[in-house]
């Protein structure tokens, strides 16, 4: 992959948001020689080449339940996410424009905080 860049969790978008969602959650990714997908694995399960839970509730919808995040309407078309671990407090709070949005930023936040390296060529 090619040169990372360091981007504020808040503002990551689009690719850059499903590709550090995916280094969160500890997937890898490989294209094998000679084709030019990238395979995404969970362990050793592939998920396929379409990886996008900032928009696909089939990937993303099950963060809100593994990570015990609770997404609520907030302002203005945005999306407010708590997640919890094991008190009542939450350990992360983000928004984000869309529920799915704002469920993978409160994951990339808990596991990278409000920093993360990105691959440059995602970022708009």
């Amino acid at each position: 992959m090619s040169d990372m860049i360091e981007v504020k969790t808040a503002d990551l978008i689009g690719p850059a948001l499903d590709w550090a969602v995916a280094k969160a959650e500890g997937m890898r990714q490989h294209t094998p020689e000679g084709l030019k997908h990238v395979y995404w694995y969970s362990g050793d399960r592939c998920i396929g080449t379409h990886w996008q839970p900032s928009t696909s509730w089939g990937q993303g919808g099950p963060l809100i339940e593994k990570h015990r995040i609770c997404v609520t309407p907030e302002y203005e078309g945005q999306w407010h996410a708590d997640l919890f671990r094991d008190d009542e407090e939450p350990l992360m709070s983000v928004e984000g424009a869309t529920p799915l949005i704002a469920v993978c930023l409160a994951v990339v936040a808990t596991e990278f905080g409000l920093v993360v390296s990105v691959p440059k060529e995602l970022m708009p």
